[in-house]
């Protein structure tokens, strides 16, 4: 449900900024790794924004939203 709010601005975010998904049940190993570097708590889905290299804002589950996800980049 999460990926298709975000899906809604796919264009819009694309624009503005590189994505990379990662699939967690596959790459359970990356996805843990990128969530110790980045200091953030491991969730499932998650989005994670980063600005020249620092978390700016992150949110899992129903909290996720593309207006939301915008507004930071």
């Amino acid at each position: 449900m999460a990926l298709q709010r975000v899906l809604g601005q796919q264009n819009d975010i694309d624009n503005k900024a590189n994505v990379l998904l990662i699939d967690v049940v596959a790459n359970r190993q990356t996805s843990q790794l990128l969530a110790d570097e980045l200091n953030v708590e491991h969730a499932s889905p998650q989005v994670i924004i980063l600005k020249e290299g620092k978390v700016v804002h992150t949110s899992s589950h129903m909290n996720i939203r593309s207006a939301t996800i915008l507004s930071h980049l």
